[in-house]
């Protein structure tokens, strides 16, 4: 499974850096090591991505590939650092989904999102899945949405804090079906999954990741997951789209930018040692046990990826009155 993955991504990875790649691409580049900024603390999971792609890119590029942590302001402060960096390649920026729901999020921000970058490569998805307690009273989508309309203000969702991918993914949930319920923010995804199991919430968005081993072991359900398609790791789960709301989608993603103005040859030679990094059978292989998703998203289709999500969650921040709206 994970070698055939891995040969598709390399074969994408041909047909993406194709097009930028000819006669005049400076081979110099690089000459120095490179700088990948983190906007997260040591040892979250930005961080450990981070650190596991590190040598591989190193070994593809050519230098040393050296993980910056600028935590601070949910991706923010991060960021920032990246945007102002000079646009030659040697500053990097790995990001994730809440860099297009911080603008929602935000009243202002200090870059762009989207035009303050120039997007290099999403390589790897990782979808919601929608979890409850085992015995609670809805053990299908359909279920949920029917609990809620016949007992109206009475079920709580938690999360693993405000505006985070979590909660907007419930809030998303409540726009397109119309569920109702009351949102629990508690201090961290661990906490919040404590309270599910002890039946002081009623249902959680979360990591696959994160729901893989409690459901193993009996302590909660997954009854949906909140990808396009149904998860080879959990076939017989359906998606929510499938199971009640038609086009319901909601991942977190890993991707990496780069200052924009910077030049396109360069754009190409990075991206092409990120998706032969994902490519490789180690890296591939763990991505898929971290319940990530390998894939290999272009700059332009990224770029449409970052402004499409920006629009998707500030609906979402809006319909819920949060954050900047």
């Amino acid at each position: 499974m994970a070698i055939a993955r891995r040969h598709a991504i390399i074969a994408v990875c041909a047909c993406v850096m194709g097009c930028g790649t000819n006669a005049d691409v400076d081979q110099s580049y690089p000459t120095r090591p490179v700088r990948l900024i983190v906007g997260a603390a040591p040892g979250g999971g930005s961080d450990i991505l981070a650190r596991k792609l590190s040598p591989g890119l190193a070994e593809n590029l050519g230098q040393a590939v050296v993980v910056e942590n600028k935590p601070g302001a949910g991706g923010v402060v991060g960021a920032s650092a990246g945007a102002a960096a000079a646009p030659d390649g040697y500053t990097l920026t790995l990001i994730s989904s809440s860099h297009a729901s911080n603008s929602a999020l935000n009243a202002s921000l200090p870059y762009d999102p989207v035009e303050s970058y120039s997007p290099i490569v999403l390589f790897a998805l990782s979808p919601q899945a929608l979890v409850v307690h085992p015995d609670a009273p809805f053990k299908t989508v359909d279920e949920l949405l029917a609990y809620s309309n016949a007992n109206p203000g009475r079920l709580n969702m938690g999360s693993s804090g405000v505006g985070g991918i979590p909660h907007l993914s419930g809030e998303l949930l409540k726009t397109m079906s119309g569920i109702s319920f009351e949102h629990i923010p508690f201090k961290g995804g661990g906490e919040a999954m404590l309270a599910l199991m002890a039946r002081r919430i009623d249902f959680l968005f979360v990591t696959t990741s994160t729901a893989r081993a409690p459901a193993a072991a009996g302590q909660l359900r997954i009854i949906g997951v909140a990808s396009a398609e149904r998860l080879s790791e959990f076939p017989e789960v359906p998606t929510i789209s499938e199971a009640g709301v038609p086009g319901y989608e909601a991942s977190n993603w890993a991707g990496v930018l780069a200052p924009a103005g910077t030049p396109a040859d360069v754009v190409a030679t990075v991206a092409d040692a990120f998706l032969e990094t994902i490519g490789s059978e180690d890296v591939n292989d763990w991505l898929i046990q971290e319940g990530l998703q390998p894939v290999a998203i272009g700059p332009e289709e990224f770029r449409g990826v970052l402004r499409s999500d920006m629009a998707k969650w500030a609906k979402v921040a809006t319909d819920a009155r949060i954050g900047a709206n």
